[in-house]
């Protein structure tokens, strides 16, 4: 289904002709395509020197692969646990913005954890250098909020503000919840989006701090550089599946499970190619050709009307698919699907 602004539908019923285009874009982890990334950062110790905490909210938690798309996933620490903040899962309503679990060592999922009332400051350095136009950092907003956070690249300051992204009202959903996301526009960091990517930057160290918190642990979820790459006018085949009962609220507590699923084509006959090689990649074509595995595929659902992008959403597909539609006649504005 989709939704619109009046001057939209005024277009559309006056038999508008439209015509579209497809394209997408990759999104490249580069803590997925590194080895040997070094993390430092303030584990919590205790009176007699131990770190009890280290196995349970390590530190190089944050580069792994396995990251929810928002905070609302709490481990209990004896402290920090409100009274009556636990719900049975079995009734059909659970009234709380997050869900609290149990803590372990062989936990599948586990999140950084910074002492009580210290401020966060978490550095990654790379062995080699990594290209990166946009920088994703995650909290865990049922712990605490941090006032203000600051990200760095290679020691200088990017970005700096706080977190706007927070727990929606219930019974909403703000699936972006503790996420900060910093993007390169070509001249410099900023929050806002640019149009279409710009060409990447070289680094080899990125640094994330966040102010502290009053008798407050803060917790981070995931600090990770990306390279999003354009690569629409490559497509040679494109095709969306998608179930008609899936909707942008279907959703677990770790995350959202359907049987949609992309097929997508890429074609190149240049000759002239710069090749960018990581670890975990065969290889990873620039400005060329791009040549992914299976685990480096992240791609986002777009609009494009007369030179404007529009983000839209296409229910549990969103965050996955960027679609290009290019308006030949007409303007349509604030459409979503």
């Amino acid at each position: 289904m989709i939704s619109s602004s009046t001057n939209a539908k005024t277009i559309l019923e006056n038999s508008t002709n439209i015509s579209t285009k497809i394209g997408c874009t990759f999104e490249y982890n580069m803590n997925t395509l590194v080895d040997n990334i070094t993390i430092s950062g303030t584990d919590i110790v205790a009176a007699n020197g131990a770190k009890p905490f280290k196995k349970l909210f390590p530190a190089d938690a944050i580069i792994k692969s396995n990251r929810p798309l928002g905070a609302g996933i709490k481990y209990a620490i004896t402290g920090d646990v409100a009274q009556d903040s636990y719900r049975n899962p079995k009734s059909i309503t659970y009234p709380m913005t997050f869900r609290t679990y149990f803590p372990g060592v062989d936990t599948t999922y586990k999140y950084y954890l910074t002492a009580k009332s210290t401020a966060a400051d978490i550095t990654l350095t790379y062995p080699k250098a990594i290209l990166t136009n946009k920088i994703i950092a995650r909290f865990e907003l049922s712990h605490s909020t941090p006032s203000t956070w600051t990200i760095y690249g290679n020691g200088t300051q990017l970005a700096t503000g706080s977190i706007t992204e927070t727990f929606a009202t219930l019974p909403a959903k703000n699936y972006n919840a503790g996420t900060v996301t910093i993007h390169y526009n070509g001249t410099s960091w900023t929050t806002t989006e640019p149009a279409t990517p710009s060409a990447p930057v070289s680094l080899t160290s990125v640094r994330l701090t966040a102010s502290a918190v009053a008798d407050k642990y803060i917790g981070i979820i995931e600090f990770s550089p990306r390279w999003v790459v354009d690569v629409s006018d490559r497509i040679s085949l494109f095709s969306i599946a998608k179930e008609s009962s899936t909707g942008a609220d279907d959703i677990l507590p770790i995350g959202k499970v359907s049987a949609n699923s992309l097929s997508l084509g890429l074609i190149s006959y240049e000759d002239s190619r710069t090749v960018q090689s990581f670890d975990k990649t065969f290889t990873l074509m620039h400005q060329k050709y791009i040549c992914i595995n299976k685990y480096k595929l992240n791609l986002m659902l777009n609009f494009i009307l007369q030179e404007q992008h529009l983000l839209i959403q296409m229910g549990s597909m969103k965050n996955l698919i960027r679609v290009f539609f290019i308006a030949i006649a007409g303007q349509l504005e604030n459409m979503a699907i």
